[in-house]
């Protein structure tokens, strides 16, 4: 998967409009400065930067791909990611214009939740953590690390806003089948991410990637940030069996997890350019 192309991309970041700490225009121009040949902006349940970022990138001569992260209604945490989205669907806007709601509702029963269990925590305190952009719960994890408590944000997001915390409330999302299809009719190529962090074992997910083939899946997330060779080759096979395209991405947010570098993750992480041809070739489907 690493190939001999001299050119790398990045298609998993994030700006101020969900949980990174860089703005649309930060973040083009930080991709640029490392040296990527293009990358994606894939928001969490929003495209409300994509307009800002396509603009740097055109002005700086970086090849841009529009993008979203959907959060899908599993068991586990799942996502779906939206490559080469049209942003004018009124569904799409009406869509991530509920799911910004359901994600201010959360944010708010939770610091409530935080407050009951005697944390020293206001809402404020989270929107200071996102500059103006939307609260999400790595911000609220930030607040509370900002705060004392817990050895850094990742440990006070482990802690105290997972999946799995006291104080964690669960959101209204679409099922994997609707954000599969509400990519499609913004024009769009639809992923899976991160498929590691669905938490299945190997029989479960291929049981549940065959399910989203199923249902109009394009591509998997087959490289990512932490990802060994073995990982890769891994997630290959299973897009390979089930014919979907390869998608790689870092899962960059800046200073919210700064451990992890745009375009090359922990330090090991390089996703060719080769396979974007294969997403373009999606998205016009």
């Amino acid at each position: 998967m690493n190939g001999t192309s001299e050119k790398f991309i990045d298609l998993h970041t994030h700006s101020t409009c969900s949980d990174g700490s860089m703005t649309p225009s930060e973040l083009v121009r930080h991709a640029a400065g490392a040296g990527l040949a293009a990358f994606a902006l894939t928001d969490h349940d929003t495209i409300r930067g994509v307009g800002e970022a396509a603009a740097e990138a055109k002005r700086l001569g970086i090849e841009f791909v529009p993008g979203i992260e959907l959060s899908a209604r599993f068991k586990n945490t799942m996502h779906i990611l939206g490559f080469y989205i049209d942003r004018t669907p009124q569904k799409l806007a009406e869509v991530t214009t509920a799911l910004r709601d359901s994600r201010v509702e959360r944010n708010l029963k939770m610091i409530e939740n935080l407050r009951a269990e005697g944390f020293d925590l206001t809402p404020d305190d989270v929107l200071a953590e996102a500059s103006g952009g939307s609260a999400s719960r790595a911000h609220i994890a930030a607040a509370l690390f900002h705060k004392g408590y817990g050895k850094s944000i990742r440990d006070a997001f482990d802690r105290f806003v997972s999946d799995s915390s006291p104080a964690y409330v669960r959101r209204i999302v679409p099922s994997p089948a609707e954000c599969i299809e509400l990519i499609h009719s913004a024009g769009g190529a639809a992923f899976l991410a991160h498929p590691h962090q669905i938490r299945l074992d190997d029989e479960e997910l291929d049981a549940t990637v065959k399910t989203l083939r199923e249902n109009g899946l394009d591509g998997m997330e087959c490289i990512y940030t932490g990802f060994t060779d073995a990982d890769i080759n891994k997630y290959s096979a299973l897009a390979d069996k089930y014919g979907l395209k390869k998608s790689g991405g870092t899962d960059f947010h800046g200073t919210l997890k700064p451990d992890i570098e745009i375009g090359t993750g922990f330090g090991g992480t390089r996703v060719p350019y080769s396979l974007l041809d294969g997403i373009k070739e999606a998205a016009r489907h």
